[in-house]
């Protein structure tokens, strides 16, 4: 049987992203942190500019959150956060996925750019599927993307084996 309940008195958690034994849990405006599996949970605090947290992200060695404003990223459980852009011009991440197969980061700016990203700090366009996208995750080594009002899309099977192949990004 389930169990549990309320979090330091919070009820109302939407998104909830565990890697080992970490575990990271968000309301809209309250983040928190799990090192045993989820026993236990300590506060983090937000950065000062965020506002209203959608989801959350657990990489090896940091924390992801993604806002109105953007993602964030900690690498000392929310001490200091870091805004992330992508791009040339700069554009904020609207949505965020950690790829443990490929051990790599997937961010959807608002114009439905895929970015990849192994260190948490050079961003490169992986994808443009030309639809809006809500989110990104992988299948079978292909990217599929939910799509505001399409239904999913698949990334073509040759494109995701030249990107496997070549370990890189495609323009």
């Amino acid at each position: 049987s389930w169990q549990g309940g309320p979090v330091a008195g919070q009820r109302n958690f939407f998104s909830v992203d565990a890697a080992g034994d970490q575990a990271l849990a968000a309301t809209p405006d309250w983040l928190a942190l799990s090192r045993d599996g989820g026993a236990s949970w300590t506060s983090v605090p937000l950065p000062p500019f965020a506002n209203t947290i959608s989801s959350v992200v657990l990489s090896p060695g940091a924390m992801w959150i993604v806002t109105r404003t953007g993602v964030f990223t900690s690498g000392d459980n929310g001490a200091s956060w870091q805004h992330v852009f992508v791009g040339a011009p700069a554009q904020n991440l609207t949505t965020l996925r950690y790829d443990a197969d490929a051990q790599r980061l997937l961010g959807i700016t608002a114009s439905g750019e895929i970015y990849a990203c192994s260190d948490g700090r050079r961003w490169l366009r992986t994808a443009d599927p030309g639809f809006h996208l809500r989110s990104v995750s992988v299948a079978g080594g292909r990217l599929l993307g939910i799509t505001s009002f399409r239904g999913i899309v698949a990334q073509p099977e040759a494109e995701a084996h030249t990107q496997r192949a070549s370990g890189g990004s495609q323009r």
